[in-house]
Formats: structure tokens, C-alpha cells, sequence
């Protein structure tokens, strides 16, 4: 076998060791989503970002990079955005709830040219436009979001309880067939 597996840890300065999504930045420094808040390593050290820097829930789930140069990310109670001025936290108070009122547990986000953010989790399927987030229709069946992606032609597939797909023609989402 050639090459070396190297193992680092809480003990090298992640937030915790488990690690559930991985994003490169063109600056080569990676940006790690972990149970216990956000990392950055630049190959040498950590930066860690917890509750007291403003995310609003500590187990981050996605990160997705946005065209602007935000990174979203998804967590366990809400949105939080990190642009070049900090963390922006979005929650129930923006729009970001569940039937009850209740917070949303966002477990999956996908950005759309000129759409916004998506997110997923189990109250279904919400939009973010930058200024306030939105539930898109309550679709009868879907019970939660796991997973999402977008097709190079655009159209939106939704894991979760079954495939879903968003037709951009008819604008509504639907049972993939």
C-alpha cells in the first residue's frame, strides 16, 4: 500500500472527533462540521466556533458554500450563515419552524442561482432568500428531509422518505417517478 493514514483529534484541536461534513475553500483550508461546533484547519491549526461565537446549535450537520463567499451551515436548531463580519444565526423567529413553532433541525442545505438557500430536515422543505426563510408547501407523504441535491440541469432531488423531485417547470415538488 503506498501512502500514510494520519489521525487528528480533539487533542490536535478539533471541536470534537466527529466529523459529519468536509468542505474545501479555494484557500486550501478545510472546513469541518462537527458535533460539538465548526473547524477550520489550515494544515497546521484549528480554529473552532462555537455557541459563544453565535452558532445557534453546536452540531453543525452541512456546510455549504454560498456564491457570495458565505458559508452556510446547517445544524441541529437552525441556519447560521458566516460571512467575512461573523455568524448570522437564523432560527424560528425568521421563519425557520415547524408546525408547533417549534425550531427546525436542519440536516441538509443546497444553494440555487437566483433561488436562494434550500434546507431540508423534518419539517420538510424550506427557502432562504437572504432577508427572511420560508416553508415551501406542506407535501402530503414527505416527512422529512435527509439529503438533497441539485442536477446540473437544475432540478432539485430530495431524500428522506422516499426520492423526491422539484420540477422547475411546474415549481412544485413531487414523488420521483
Amino acid at each position: 500500500r503506498d501512502g500514510a493514514y494520519h489521525r487528528l483529534t480533539v487533542e490536535d484541536g478539533l471541536a470534537d472527533n466527529l466529523v459529519k461534513d468536509i468542505y474545501e475553500a479555494e484557500d486550501g483550508d478545510l472546513w469541518l462540521a462537527t458535533g460539538r461546533g465548526l473547524s477550520r484547519y489550515n494544515g497546521k491549526t484549528f480554529v473552532n466556533y462555537t455557541r459563544q461565537d453565535g452558532l445557534v446549535n453546536e452540531d453543525v450537520r452541512r456546510i455549504q458554500p454560498g456564491e457570495d463567499g458565505v458559508l452556510w451551515l446547517a445544524t441541529a436548531d437552525g441556519l447560521c450563515a458566516l460571512d467575512a463580519h461573523g455568524l448570522v444565526p437564523w432560527s424560528a423567529k425568521d421563519g425557520l419552524k415547524n408546525q408547533d413553532g417549534g425550531l427546525v433541525q436542519v440536516s441538509a442545505i443546497q444553494e440555487m442561482p437566483n433561488e436562494g438557500v434550500w434546507l431540508g430536515g423534518g419539517a420538510g422543505i424550506f427557502r432562504c432568500d437572504g432577508e427572511q426563510i420560508s416553508q415551501v408547501e406542506q407535501l402530503a407523504g414527505m416527512r422529512g428531509v435527509s439529503d438533497m441535491h441539485r442536477a446540473a440541469d437544475g432540478t432539485m432531488w430530495f431524500g428522506g422518505d422516499g426520492l423526491w423531485k422539484y420540477h422547475r417547470s411546474t415549481r412544485s415538488p413531487d414523488a420521483a417517478h
